[in-house]
């Protein structure tokens, strides 16, 4: 598999990024807040915000804490920023995920948009929680509403045996198999003994 290397100690933390820490540092201790979300996290969301270059609409699948959302949402690259997950809506959705961000609490494996609804579609973190027949059909949803640019992180070649909350490993053979057109990112942390992540992305030709 061919993959570009990125060491994520290389890596600058957007000024977004680097506010959300300082906020939490200020609720938390910096000591608990930084063990609780180490830099490489920061920096993780960091790289892939910045890829993120900006369209029309975006749908994000998996928004966890809400960190990349109010990154992406300051930015203001995007006319339409959806969020999905499978989680209840928090009390406040802006102070979560940031302004002008619309909720939806559904399954990627039956997402209810038109083909080819966002742009961009991000998904972050949630394929390798689900069985092989959801995750076949998450990718195809996904694909579905996707018109022009898909992303998606995963954790890359887990060692086994997987904990029990992760279904999917995603190794090189896998990962060449679920996305033949995929362009790939490895993203090392420090130190290298952790599971690194990988970044897939695919493009769709615009008629």
């Amino acid at each position: 598999m061919k993959a570009k290397i990125v060491q994520l100690s290389s890596v600058a933390m957007t000024p977004m990024a680097l506010k959300i820490r300082a906020q939490r540092d200020a609720r938390w201790g910096e000591a608990v807040a930084r063990k609780n979300f180490p830099d490489y996290e920061w920096q993780r969301l960091s790289y892939v915000g910045r890829r993120l270059k900006g369209s029309p609409s975006l749908l994000e699948v998996g928004p966890g804490r809400g960190f990349l959302s109010r990154m992406i949402a300051k930015g203001g690259r995007y006319a339409r920023h959806e969020v999905v997950d499978v989680a209840e809506a928090p009390k406040s959705v802006a102070g979560r995920f940031g302004p002008k961000v619309v909720y939806r609490r559904q399954s990627v494996t039956d997402l209810t948009d038109a083909d080819g609804a966002f742009d961009t579609v991000l998904c972050t973190h949630v394929l390798e929680r689900l069985d092989d027949e959801e995750l076949a059909r998450a990718l195809d949803q996904l694909r579905r509403v996707c018109a022009r640019r898909l992303i998606i992180t995963l954790p890359f070649a887990q060692p086994l045996p997987l904990p029990d909350y992760l279904h999917q490993r995603f190794d090189t053979e896998t990962l060449e198999a679920l996305f033949p057109t995929g362009a790939f990112t490895l993203l090392f942390k420090e130190p290298v003994t952790r599971v690194p992540w990988v970044v897939v992305e695919e493009h769709k030709a615009v008629a």
